[in-house]
C-alpha cells in the first residue's frame, strides 16, 4: 500500500491510547520538558542583562600609599572597562554597568563597607580611574592620577543638580563633601570662583562626576 503524505500518523501509535497510562505519562513529561527550556532560556538572558560588577580592595602598601592601581588595568575602550565591571563614565552618562553604581549608593546610605571603580573617558584626554569606597562610615576616593587624597574621608557622598554652562542646561553634580546643605549653585560657584575665601568656603570637597540629568 503507498503512503500519501496527507496520511497523519495517530496520537495512539506514538503514545498509545489517549486515556491509557502511559499516554498521560508521556504528555506529563512533554509538560515538563516545555517548562524547563522556557525557564533556563529566562535564566540566560536574565544574567545576560545584568551589570557586571567589580568592587577594589581597601588596601594599602607599608607606607600608607593605595595599592589599587599598582597592577596595570586595562581601559583602553569603554566596552573593555564594562567587560571587566568597572562603572564607565563618557560623555556625561552612565554608559556601562549602571546597577553597580546604584547598588554603590544604595549600599552606602545604609552603612555597609562596599566600593566601586569609575572609568571616566573625557574628549581629547586619556580615561582615568577612580575607586571610591565607603568604609566605617566614612567615603575615601583615590585616582591613576597623581592628586593630593584627603585621608580623613568624607562623611557625604551628594547628587547636586541645577543648571549650568552654555547655553544653560540640567546637570548633576556628584560630590563628596562633609557639608551636606551644599547646593548646586553654592557648589559651581565656590568651584569657579577666583576669590579664595569662597572656593574654601566648601572644603573639604571632591567632584567625582558630571552628568547630564537623565541619569
Amino acid at each position: 500500500m503507498q503512503f500519501r503524505s496527507t496520511d497523519c500518523i495517530r496520537d495512539d501509535i506514538i503514545y498509545g491510547d489517549m486515556g491509557s497510562e502511559e499516554y498521560l505519562m508521556n504528555r506529563k513529561n512533554m509538560g515538563i520538558l516545555y517548562f524547563t527550556v522556557l525557564f533556563s532560556a529566562f535564566v540566560f538572558f536574565t544574567s545576560c542583562s545584568t551589570d557586571n560588577s567589580y568592587m577594589p580592595e581597601f588596601a594599602f602598601d607599608s607606607d600608607n600609599h593605595y595599592t589599587g592601581f599598582d597592577e596595570r588595568i586595562d581601559i583602553e575602550t569603554p566596552k573593555i572597562s564594562s567587560e571587566q565591571g568597572y562603572v564607565v563614565v563618557s560623555d556625561r552618562e552612565i554608559s556601562g554597568n549602571l546597577k553597580t553604581w546604584k547598588k554603590f549608593v544604595s549600599d552606602s546610605e545604609k552603612g555597609r563597607d562596599t566600593s566601586v571603580r569609575l572609568v571616566v573617558y573625557l574628549d581629547n584626554s586619556q580615561p582615568h580611574i577612580c575607586d571610591i569606597f565607603h568604609h566605617e562610615g566614612k567615603y575615601y576616593i583615590f585616582n591613576n592620577i597623581d592628586e593630593e587624597v584627603y585621608k580623613d574621608g568624607y562623611n557625604y557622598l551628594l547628587t547636586l543638580e541645577g543648571r549650568f554652562g552654555m547655553p544653560e542646561k540640567d546637570q548633576k553634580a556628584v560630590i563628596l563633601t562633609n557639608n551636606n546643605g551644599i547646593t548646586f549653585d553654592i557648589y559651581m560657584n565656590s568651584w569657579l570662583s577666583s576669590n579664595y575665601q569662597a572656593s574654601q568656603s566648601i572644603r573639604p570637597t571632591r567632584l567625582v562626576m558630571f552628568l547630564k540629568c537623565d541619569e
